[in-house]
């Protein structure tokens, strides 16, 4: 069977980040985490150091929402 390789453009995975931020956003306004939040559209994190796991991050932090300090909710509420 081998190996399977994946290849996604960075645009792609761009928008695959920006459209995960905006499902699970309304939970995070809520004050869920960001795994809860993610539980409960459906994914689920087995690796918290995973490319798109970080990649969701990142984006979160650019929309004012950290996941270090503020376990999901808005860092300026």
């Amino acid at each position: 069977m081998g190996i399977r390789v994946i290849q996604q453009s960075t645009n792609d995975r761009q928008k695959e980040t920006i459209n995960l931020f905006h499902e699970i956003k309304p939970y995070l306004d809520e004050g869920y985490s960001f795994t809860r939040a993610l539980k409960i559209c459906g994914h689920t994190v087995y690796n918290y150091k995973s490319g798109w796991f970080k990649h969701l991050i990142d984006y979160a932090r650019t929309q004012g929402y950290d996941y270090n300090t503020m376990r999901g909710r808005r860092k300026y509420d």
